[in-house]
């Protein structure tokens, strides 16, 4: 929900604009916050939209029919109808408050899915899916071929400013794979992309490349392809199913959810991500314990005070919002406090924007 919502509405730090029906049945613009305060916001940030529809649905059923509208038919002395019990309920405070922030979760949820089904992005999110897990949702591989004749096709139809995001999955998945570059030129060819387009492909090219003057160099250019092959697809990396697995548009799993379960496993490669201090025991009974105590108010002391270790990760060059969803993922899993930051927040059109901006003399 999170990650949907910035990548396709208008959301600066945390301030969204959004359009809402009034009770004339016009439309009326609003600005709202989606930050700690509004707890159905904390709640359903890092669910999947469908998820979040539902669970909107029967919330609002649950206020209708809520203890406070029980109360007042016993009060009357009378069974109230479903009606009157709503209308009862509509006149306490706690009702308009509640209401209040559903009905802007109810108006933001449906532009998400309007912007989803107008942009065409149901299937274009299936063929990412696929591009990058190197599977079809029934689990059957797909390459070579079989998967450029699914990008090309689906190149022709696509709206140009979805083509670039696309071949650029394409060609970080595809990239170094023994007899692709023929298959990505065709697709590049398909794709049709303005020679800023262009730009933003070939600058992926440097990034998957480094200078290969020294071992040095070579042994980033090895760490650098490792990255994005986790990322991207290439060779699948062993992790724990995501919660929102049974969703076929969330197959993908982001590389940071299998370097924070190795972390906290303590079984991060030391080669490749070497530490200051003493090394961690390679087991994942040895750890840290937090010298913090959280007490029963906070969202990390909620099992008797229970002392948590901690993980804190910082992402140069930006961080995203599914790879937040993954460390809350992991938070409630392991019932350890898992704080990620980064340079900044992207989304995948600013990461597009930024890549097309690297200085190519660098």
């Amino acid at each position: 929900y999170q990650a949907m919502a910035n990548d396709l509405l208008d959301v600066n730090d945390g301030v969204i604009n959004y359009k809402t029906t009034t009770n004339k049945g016009g439309e009326a613009e609003k600005q709202g916050l989606l930050n700690e305060n509004d707890e159905f916001w904390t709640e359903l940030r890092h669910n999947h939209i469908a998820k979040v529809i539902e669970t909107i649905k029967e919330r609002m059923n649950d206020i209708i029919q809520n203890s406070s509208g029980a109360a007042l038919a016993k009060k009357s002395g009378a069974d109230l109808d479903i009606t009157s019990m709503a209308a009862a309920v509509k006149s306490l405070p706690e009702y308009t408050q509640t209401m209040g922030k559903l009905g802007q979760h109810v108006a933001i949820a449906q532009q998400c899915m309007d912007a989803f089904s107008k942009q065409g992005l149901m299937d274009i999110s299936q063929i990412e899916q696929t591009i990058s897990t190197g599977q079809d949702e029934e689990g059957t591989a797909v390459k070579g071929a079989k998967l450029l004749a699914l990008v090309v096709d689906a190149l022709k139809n696509m709206p140009k400013e979805q083509r670039t995001r696309l071949l650029a999955i394409y060609f970080v998945s595809q990239k170094g794979i023994a007899g692709s570059d023929d298959y990505i030129q065709q697709a590049i060819a398909a794709a049709r992309l303005s020679n800023s387009e262009q730009l933003v492909i070939s600058n992926f090219s440097r990034l998957l490349s480094a200078p290969d003057a020294s071992t040095a160099g070579a042994a980033a250019a090895t760490a650098s392809k490792t990255v994005f092959s986790s990322f991207f697809g290439g060779k699948a990396a062993k992790h724990a199913a995501t919660a929102e697995g049974e969703y076929a548009d969330t197959r993908h799993v982001c590389l940071l959810k299998l370097l924070l379960e190795q972390l906290m496993s303590n079984s991060l490669p030391v080669d490749k991500y070497p530490a200051m201090g003493p090394a961690a025991a390679n087991s994942s009974k040895s750890e840290a314990k937090s010298v913090r105590k959280f007490g029963t108010a906070s969202k990390f002391g909620k099992k008797d005070n229970v002392q948590l270790s901690g993980v804190m990760v910082f992402v140069a060059g930006g961080v995203a919002y599914p790879e937040l969803r993954a460390g809350y993922e992991l938070m409630q899993k392991e019932s350890k406090e898992v704080i990620i930051g980064g340079s900044h927040l992207i989304n995948p059109d600013t990461y597009l924007v930024d890549v097309g901006a690297l200085n190519s003399g660098r």
